[in-house]
């Protein structure tokens, strides 16, 4: 879209498809950072109880995404509104407001809860530092959104432009790239946590259930 309006093919359609593709997708950028988050801080525990401080946390900050994701959908769907009625507008920018500051407080909760985890439970080296950097990209990306909620600069200055490519589609690309380059089921432990999850509520352990995992090795348990 971008590159259709440096073209100089700027209209409102367009305008619109933008800012519903950033009001909407950067939370589900950020659900599968949270996913990964519960994976990682999960995979040393024997059983459900363990860690149930870090795993509320995990579920709040899942539950403002959600909320995130739903007032962005709204304000996107009220974005041709606000350009037809100006007096729309204020509501519009509180929307865009309690969307970017959500998505900015997610990335930064992913940040915190990793770190304390990983001192805490001695958790693999790799999974966190590619969580850290994830987290911290979309923490540009996601201050460089709230931003531009209260610019002034004119959208296809050179400036907007270049900002927007390097805080945000740059973070954003490099968090997509970042998933790409491992493999991210084994070095985030996934196959184990849900085998584990699976055998919690049948209400038996792993040696019990007689599963493929028993006997698992986390190759990045000295990572």
């Amino acid at each position: 879209m971008r590159a259709v309006q440096s073209n100089g093919n700027y209209s409102e359609t367009l305008f619109i498809v933008e800012q519903v593709f950033l009001l909407a997708g950067f939370p589900i950028i950020c659900d599968a950072i949270l996913s990964l988050l519960e994976y990682h801080i999960t995979r040393n525990h024997t059983s459900p109880k363990q860690g149930q401080i870090t795993q509320r946390v995990c579920h709040l900050l899942g539950l403002a995404l959600l909320v995130a994701l739903i007032v962005g959908i709204i304000a996107g769907t009220q974005m041709s509104n606000a350009i037809s009625d100006p007096s729309k507008a204020p509501q519009l920018r509180t929307l865009r407001n309690v969307n970017a500051a959500l998505c900015l407080a997610i990335v930064i909760g992913v940040i915190a809860v990793v770190v304390f985890a990983h001192f805490h439970k001695h958790l693999p080296v790799l999974p966190t530092a590619l969580l850290v950097f994830m987290a911290g990209c979309l923490t540009v990306a996601g201050a460089y959104r709230l931003a531009l909620i209260h610019r002034t600069n004119p959208p296809l200055a050179r400036s907007t432009k270049v900002k927007f490519y390097i805080l945000l589609a740059l973070m954003e690309w490099l968090v997509s790239a970042a998933l790409f380059v491992v493999n991210a089921r084994v070095v985030f432990a996934e196959d184990l946590v849900m085998e584990k999850k699976k055998a919690a509520k049948e209400g038996r352990s792993l040696e019990e259930q007689g599963t493929p995992m028993v006997g698992y090795k986390d190759p990045y348990a000295r990572a």
